[in-house]
């Protein structure tokens, strides 16, 4: 429950543009993919506002290796990958992350 309202807060934070201080919130969670599955995609989104790229594209890694089924983190490295100018790793990873959540939105 904590992981999941620290994420929320630091999303939050990072679409306000506060994204310096969204990592001292996500900072004392613990990284565990069945405790925090989100945390590594959140931390991504923070390092990206903060400009460190490859360290966002080493967070949305973790959060695709913990919950490889959450379209989130694919989605997001789409975006950042096709910001940097790799366009064939965006669109095989976009291509991922749609199919992820159309198979996901099936189960609801």
């Amino acid at each position: 429950m904590r992981a999941s309202a620290a994420g929320q807060y630091a999303r939050a934070l990072v679409a306000t543009g506060r994204a310096a201080e969204a990592e001292p919130v996500i900072a004392p969670i613990r990284r565990h993919p069945a405790m925090s599955p989100r945390i590594p995609w959140v931390e991504g989104l923070v390092n990206e506002a903060l400009g460190r790229d490859e360290a966002a594209l080493a967070s949305f890694g973790v959060g695709v290796a913990g919950d490889p089924l959450d379209p989130a983190p694919r989605f997001s490295a789409a975006a950042l990958l096709l910001r940097l100018g790799r366009a064939d790793q965006a669109r095989q990873m976009r291509d991922e992350a749609a199919a992820l959540a159309a198979r996901n939105a099936a189960f609801n």
